[in-house]
């Protein structure tokens, strides 16, 4: 989990999502806290339409990862979307291969033995259970 504090270490620009240069992301990423729902929808909304593109997945995207999983815990509103969220990012597809990309690596079939897919992978994203503790609202129903 990272915190919207850690935003400043990713370097955005640098990624693609969707619809181009990534670093627009961290504006949705910070209004995930907001005690305004419609601005947490509106984050949602862009979040779900640029780093989680029709269920494809990019390099944004695998960078992306640990800053909701932080928000579940710690925002006020829509946690139950941002597991969603989550949970369709670990299933996304990379446009370039066609194949589930952040639940856990694989190869390209044409790829010689050893060789990732070329959206990177994150050891900390899904690579480990993440608990969440059971005193959370309105977690136990959307997480079942």
């Amino acid at each position: 989990m990272r915190s919207p504090e850690d935003l400043g270490a990713v370097d955005w620009a640098s990624l693609t999502h969707a619809y181009g240069g990534a670093a627009d992301v961290p504006q949705p990423v910070r209004a995930l806290y907001s005690d305004d729902p419609e601005a947490v929808d509106e984050a949602l909304y862009e979040l779900f339409g640029n780093v989680l593109h029709q269920g494809s997945v990019y390099p944004a995207t695998v960078e992306a990862v640990p800053f909701p999983t932080h928000a579940v815990v710690h925002a006020r509103y829509k946690r139950d979307w941002l597991l969603m969220l989550l949970a369709e990012m670990a299933g996304g597809e990379a446009p370039d291969c066609g194949r589930c990309c952040l639940a856990r690596p694989r190869r390209k079939q044409r790829d010689p033995p050893g060789a990732r897919t070329q959206v990177p992978h994150r050891e900390d994203g899904f690579g480990r259970v993440i608990i969440f503790p059971h005193d959370i609202p309105d977690l136990h129903g959307a997480a079942t």
